[in-house]
């Protein structure tokens, strides 16, 4: 399944005009929207329901994978790989001011929405990071992934203040619907965020001052962290342990590593707490949801199957429940892949790959 999912990814759902992964497989007939709609923010200034909004969740979530499949098998993917991040670069530099959007558009390869959300800009850190750090990276896209980060961190300096409420703001300056980064406004799975992204720009760049303000906001950050509640989605849970995981690997101060690794794991305990409610939700789910698209519930409800040994893989020192990885290989399995055309995939086959590894 694992060589079966990556097919699917790179042959049928990866958009080679923009190098973008999108919602859904996009078909010369698809609708999508037009560069008009783009430009007055038709349906609404995310472009939530065009199937385009969560390129970069995508395009991070499948690096993060694909750096795990080069490493496990020697350099499988490296190709594909380059491509996925090429396009997430392209996607941050048709931003003005250092605005990253969900998506480039299809339509014309170069219009986006103008607003985005710290979760798009959370697994575009992630996976720019780990694959600048995996050894496949090549040196045009390394320059380019700083160039782009530090225009991502003078927007944040520039904007995330008292004064907007710590709103990072759309790209004409009007207030964001997701995208407050600091503050009393945000949850616990959120507040590790802009710490994180201070301390991938450090990582990438060797820039000090990134590093300082990293560790002037890091204590707030890991004392507001927890509670977390997953019951309703392990969605967030995803989007916290990646902020996490980078952390634990690449803070300088071992003390902090070592915090970071108990709050990994114990997001992860969490997490798995959920596993009979998860597998109960999905085993309720109608069969066409399986087969070909599937509205936002039932995608979530089928991509925490996925989320739960993902988890468990990335804490340290947590053991992988077989329970939860019977539950993601059956929930896979049900998805009819020669038809299917949603981005479900890639969570399941990332979760395979660190497992595996």
């Amino acid at each position: 399944m694992r060589n079966v999912c990556w097919d699917f990814i790179e042959n049928r759902l990866f958009y080679p005009k923009t190098k973008m992964l999108y919602d859904i497989i996009f078909h010369p007939d698809t609708p999508m929207p037009t560069v008009e709609d783009v430009k007055n923010s038709v349906p609404n200034a995310n472009g939530y329901g065009t199937m385009t909004e969560d390129g970069m969740i995508s395009g991070g979530t499948a690096l993060h994978g694909l750096c795990l499949r080069m490493q496990n098998h020697d350099g499988e993917g490296a190709e594909f790989a380059k491509l996925v991040a090429e396009g997430m670069l392209d996607c941050a530099e048709s931003g003005i001011d250092g605005f990253l959007p969900r998506s480039i558009q299809p339509i014309d390869g170069k219009c986006h929405y103008k607003d985005a959300s710290r979760d798009q800009l959370t697994l575009f850190f992630y996976g720019i990071l780990l694959y600048v750090n995996s050894g496949f990276c090549p040196r045009t896209l390394s320059d380019r992934a700083v160039s782009a980060v530090e225009r991502i961190i003078a927007r944040i300096q520039k904007y995330v203040t008292p004064e907007n409420n710590f709103d990072l703001l759309c790209e004409d300056g009007t207030p964001s619907l997701n995208s407050v980064m600091w503050g009393e406004k945000i949850g616990a799975h959120e507040v590790g965020r802009l710490p994180f992204f201070y301390l991938s720009a450090y990582v990438l760049t060797e820039n000090t001052a990134y590093l300082d303000r990293y560790r002037s906001i890091r204590d707030e950050a890991i004392s507001r962290s927890f509670p977390v509640d997953c019951s309703a989605s392990l969605y967030i849970a995803h989007q916290m342990a990646v902020s996490l995981d980078a952390c634990c690997r690449f803070d300088p101060d071992r003390e902090y590593r070592e915090k970071y690794a108990e709050m990994l794991n114990r997001l992860t305990d969490t997490v798995d707490a959920q596993i009979d409610r998860v597998s109960a939700e999905i085993a309720s789910l109608d069969e066409k949801y399986f087969r070909t698209r599937t509205d936002w519930q039932p995608f979530y409800a089928i991509q925490n199957a996925a989320i739960i040994p993902m988890l468990e893989a990335m804490a340290p020192h947590h053991p992988i429940d077989e329970n939860a990885v019977n539950l993601m290989k059956r929930t896979l399995e049900s998805l009819d892949l020669p038809i299917h055309e949603s981005a479900l995939p890639i969570h399941f086959v990332t979760a395979m790959e660190l497992c595996a590894q």
